[in-house]
């Protein structure tokens, strides 16, 4: 919630459990979570079996890879019962030196079924640990000691590759869902949809580096025996996350001859908790506690939307689409966090509150049994993640961004071939776009872009070549484009920094050209 991704590392052995996925590009319908904004992906989960069975799978690969995986299901008991379970544990030495993982997981779901009333319970996690390898490598690294070198954990930089030593530096995280969920007709075309989430994550990182200053952890500057001042030193590093995440989502659908609605209300609340702990190597002449906290930061976030999506069938084949959803977020950012400032944890005290308005309308015209055009128009906004506001100081934060994306398709679909062609135009407001800056532990940076916009061609087909033989072809083709970007870079022989003018500039991360080409032989 609060870094507004998914981390597939924390929920090894999770497709396994997956049905299948649906990612659509663009403003997402309302229905497929609050903040649709770039793109939404659904997952489904694995439907229950209606027999009994159980499986055992062995996987075994390159670089030490071994997954294994035990199944069962009892299929329909008593024909309105069902219990399935699935336990797994992957792990591999990996390609970089000491980038290996080891990953348990497992998935539980249990239902009852009845003619007007369906029940599941589910609940899925797992456990990883992963060795830290994101640091990259040099030319001149890769000279010295070899195309698989990790600098993570090197503990006598400068070495040579004989003499060098290596502590196993780690990320750790667990990660467990539990989720509820109720389906009840209440009428021949209406339903009620209920559902109950609770995520419980906690985890660390576990680092050992060198050549660290010392006022970046809080600690003092001290002279030692030979009357040397010492600013740098090497140390033990923890940064824990301990997170949950709960709500709840309502529906109510009406599915008639000519009108479908869904009137749907959600709420979701966050809390983060970040604190770090450090352990010096290096002799120092004051005691440190292992436990002490350098940094202390408390999050809260909730998030309340509510919305309204109808479909009406005007004229035989024509059919009007409407979407509009009210959100409403509260996010609070208290306590220390990991960035110094003048020798000191960072202060956080930030309170952020956005409504947001986001209507959506289209209209969807089957002209012919085989031929369809549809049109669209969308407006979305989402708000800044949590390093948009703790990597910056309080007069750069940043704007929530809005985006307007007009879409305009038309598709073809026959027993042995479909295609479609998709234009769409989507133009931002303060889009937050990746500047190159990275974090410390090597995630992407963000800044606001006043003005910019995305606009492109999408080709796509599907032809039966043979009864077991498909080909499936798509090509997308696109210009994104900031209309204004100043790049500000530091002069080293004024010590200042220079302003560089750009117009209509590139934006970074979006290639102008896709392609996929598959054949799948069944």
């Amino acid at each position: 919630s609060e870094s507004q991704g998914v981390f597939w590392a924390n929920m090894p052995g999770f497709s396994s459990s997956v049905e299948d996925a649906q990612l659509q590009r663009g403003v997402g319908t309302s229905s497929n979570g609050a903040a649709a904004f770039g793109a939404s992906l659904n997952l489904r989960t694995d439907n229950f079996l209606l027999e009994p069975r159980a499986s055992v799978s062995l996987l075994g690969g390159s670089f030490g890879t071994l997954r294994r995986e035990v199944h069962a299901s009892t299929g329909r008991i008593a024909g309105h019962w069902a219990v399935e379970a699935r336990l797994g544990k992957t792990t591999t030495d990996g390609y970089v030196d000491r980038s290996g993982t080891e990953g348990t997981s497992y998935f539980l779901q249990g239902g009852y079924f009845a003619d007007e009333t369906i029940v599941k319970l589910l609940a899925f996690g797992g456990k990883q640990r992963t060795g830290i390898a994101w640091n990259g490598i040099t030319s001149k690294e890769e000279t010295k000691y070899g195309r698989t070198y990790n600098s993570a954990g090197h503990m006598n930089p400068g070495s040579t590759k004989a003499e060098a030593r290596y502590r196993y530096n780690t990320d750790n995280y667990e990660q467990n869902h539990y989720q509820a969920q109720l389906t009840q007709r209440l009428a021949p075309a209406l339903y009620l949809n209920l559902t109950a989430h609770h995520t419980q994550g906690y985890g660390f990182t576990d680092e050992y580096r060198t050549g660290r200053k010392l006022v970046k952890f809080g600690l003092p500057n001290f002279t030692d025996t030979s009357g040397k001042k010492v600013k740098k030193i090497s140390l033990l590093r923890r940064k824990y996350l301990d997170n949950v995440f709960s709500g709840g989502i309502a529906t109510l659908d009406y599915k008639g001859e000519r009108l479908e609605y869904t009137i749907g209300l959600s709420g979701n609340h966050y809390h983060g908790y970040h604190y770090g702990e450090r352990t010096p190597i290096t002799p120092v002449p004051y005691q440190v506690e292992p436990t002490d906290r350098y940094y202390d930061g408390d999050a809260h976030k909730t998030d309340l939307s509510g919305f309204v999506k109808a479909s009406y069938e005007l004229l035989s084949g024509l059919s009007l689409f409407a979407d509009l959803q009210y959100r409403f977020i509260d996010y609070r950012i208290s306590g220390t966090n990991d960035r110094v400032e003048q020798g000191k944890p960072q202060e956080l005290s930030l309170r952020k509150r956005f409504n947001f308005f986001n209507p959506k309308a289209g209209l969807f015209y089957q002209f012919a049994p085989q031929h369809h055009l549809y049109a669209s128009v969308a407006v979305a906004h989402r708000e800044p993640n949590r390093d948009n506001y703790t990597k910056v100081t309080p007069k750069d934060y940043p704007s929530a961004e809005r985006l307007t994306d007009w879409e305009l398709g038309y598709g073809y679909r026959s027993e042995r071939f479909t295609a479609g062609v998709n234009v769409y135009y989507m133009r931002y407001k303060d889009q937050l776009v990746k500047n190159g800056k990275k974090s410390d532990v090597g995630g992407d940076l963000s800044e606001n872009v006043a003005k910019s916009y995305r606009a492109g061609l999408e080709l796509s087909s599907s032809l039966l070549l043979l009864p077991s033989l498909r080909w499936d072809l798509a090509l997308g083709m696109s210009r994104n484009r900031i209309a204004d970007y100043t790049l500000y870079v530091e002069d080293y022989d004024s010590g200042k920094f220079v302003a560089k003018q750009y117009q209509d500039t590139e934006i970074a991360y979006s290639p102008s050209a896709t392609v996929s080409n598959t054949l799948t032989l069944t």
